[in-house]
């Protein structure tokens, strides 16, 4: 037996959002994890909107195919991935009704190797790393006795967002899954506050989820 990365195809993101939130994230969680399941073949899309998501999907004659969210606007946009910048785009079409969208670039990718997409969604307790590009932020503490709420204190935890927007990754696990969110099927991660642990905040910038799947030797992950 062995272990495959899987990316399960669940973008979060459906309004103004800031992406990938590390709870006490560090420069650690902006490099390639130990444990990595496909740190270089996630790209930036800089948008007028705002940063956003793309998955390498692999070659396929003279394009480079992705994957992001169909409500991400390549209109203006500029992807960058494997040190290579991009901004024509084709055959971008949405897939079904669900929030995602598959684009490619009229070249080819060299050194990237492609992600495989589950055809299944992770288990409840699945441990998932979470990539994509999000604020940076300062933690804050409220006192929740006092109305209004004064800060420092013990009762409620928050961030106060700052820019840039960063190429994050951070971890979490299945809380709920097969949920109706829109036109999409998603799954839920609970915040504990743990230092690298991760969570979507709200945003136009998708995010990625991989999961880890065992399958028989020989065989490919699906």
């Amino acid at each position: 037996m062995r272990i495959g990365m899987l990316l399960a195809a669940y973008f979060f993101g459906c309004g103004a959002s800031y992406g990938v939130l590390v709870y006490n994230g560090t420069e650690a969680n902006r490099t390639a994890p130990a444990d990595d399941p496909g740190w270089s073949a996630v790209g930036t899309i800089s948008a007028p909107a705002g940063p956003a998501t793309a998955v390498f999907l692999g070659n396929n004659g003279a394009a480079a195919w992705f994957l992001t969210a169909s409500h991400v606007n390549l209109a203006g946009a500029t992807l960058s991935i494997g040190g290579n910048s991009y901004t024509v785009f084709s055959s971008a079409s949405q897939i079904g009704t669900a929030d995602l969208m598959v684009f490619c670039v009229n070249s080819t990718l060299a050194g990237i190797s492609p992600v495989t997409l589950s055809s299944s969604v992770p288990t409840i307790g699945a441990q998932l790393t979470m990539l994509g590009n999000g604020k940076t932020g300062t933690k804050l503490t409220w006192d929740t006795a006092n109305n209004p709420w004064t800060s420092p204190g013990s009762g409620a935890e928050g961030y106060v967002w700052t820019d840039p927007n960063v190429k994050q990754w951070g971890t979490n696990t299945v809380l709920a899954r097969n949920l109706t969110l829109g036109t999409s099927t998603a799954l839920a991660t609970a915040f504990d506050a743990a230092d690298g642990e991760a969570q979507e905040s709200r945003s136009e910038t998708p995010e990625v989820l991989f999961s880890k799947k065992t399958v028989p030797n020989g065989s490919s992950p699906h």
